[in-house]
């Protein structure tokens, strides 16, 4: 059974961080050390964290543009 442990934190409101740890399969059971998962302020200025909702403000939602494409596109300009 390997186990894995998750906490998040925060000392000022723009800098919350979240990190994991996990426990060896082996015999001894041992706890890896801490490592930072994601941390608030290094997201940069191209996403938004809305309610713990992450989005990309510059973008519209997921489209296909083509049979068998999909993704975040630009918004289309006027007239497409």
């Amino acid at each position: 059974m390997q186990r894995l442990t998750i906490i998040g934190g925060a000392t000022r409101a723009d800098s919350a961080r979240i990190f994991v740890r996990t426990q060896s399969w082996g015999v001894t059971r041992e706890w890896f050390p801490w490592v930072e998962l994601v941390s608030y302020n290094k997201f940069g200025d191209g996403f938004r964290n809305t309610n713990g909702i992450i989005s990309v403000p510059e973008y519209d939602g997921a489209t296909a543009s083509t049979a068998g494409t999909s993704g975040l596109v630009p918004p289309a300009t006027a007239g497409q």
